[in-house]
């Protein structure tokens, strides 16, 4: 509300941040307008960003406040701190602040894709390097922690150890460890315990053989 301004005309200001920082269109801000929700155009200032509405600025009658409806939308995860202020228009009086910090949670998992080199080279009974790792995000794209993702051999494609990974805070999954076989190209695919866009994921390696080469010199002089 507008703190029981009645001098002035006063416009509502804004200014949202985010942990780890705010870019354009990682939320959308709205009012009521007694009709219908209208966007509050937000732009970068500073570190943040900050919007208004109220254009000139808009009367409140002696006696009462003026009350409207908020209502924010998320597309990105993280904690978001909105900070709204009710400003006069002549005089910069600020009349009434108020603040909501807000912690977003990432949707459901909805992709998959490669977060590693999906072609590698090696040798015959080494580990592979790097190893196969995938990330996983929400339809928005931001990642999910906490996902099983399964990690499965090719035919005679070596060895694979930790093979259900979940994925980290940044949604990323590593398979365990993989020793190669001795087939000139070894696969690996990730997927999902659910169905995802992208899935599954192929890992290839080209594998060249590992060679012992023994030299015995004989003495055949008489």
């Amino acid at each position: 509300n507008t703190g029981g301004a009645t001098a002035e005309n006063v416009v509502v200001d804004f200014s949202v941040s985010r942990a780890g920082g705010i870019a354009a269109g990682d939320l959308t801000l709205q009012y009521f307008n007694g009709i219908s929700y209208q966007t509050i155009p937000l732009s970068a200032c500073g570190a943040n960003l900050c919007g208004s509405f109220g254009g000139a600025g808009f009367p409140v009658p002696a006696g009462y406040d003026v009350t409207t409806a908020l209502q924010v939308g998320y597309v990105r995860s993280g904690v978001f701190t909105v900070n709204a202020s009710v400003d006069g228009v002549n005089t910069a009086t600020v009349y009434a602040t108020a603040a909501l910090t807000v912690t977003v949670a990432p949707g459901a998992a909805a992709n998959i894709a490669a977060n590693s080199a999906t072609t590698i080279s090696g040798t015959a009974g080494t580990p592979a390097s790097p190893l196969p790792s995938v990330i996983v995000t929400d339809s928005n794209g931001n990642p999910v922690s906490g996902y099983i993702v399964n990690f499965t051999p090719g035919a005679n494609s070596g060895t694979l150890s930790g093979t259900s990974p979940a994925t980290d805070a940044n949604g990323i999954a590593t398979l365990g460890g993989w020793t190669l076989g001795t087939a000139a190209m070894q696969t690996v695919s990730a997927a999902g315990t659910t169905t995802l866009v992208g899935s599954p994921v192929g890992f290839t390696a080209n594998v060249t053989a590992q060679f012992d080469l023994a030299v015995n010199i004989t003495d055949n002089r008489t």
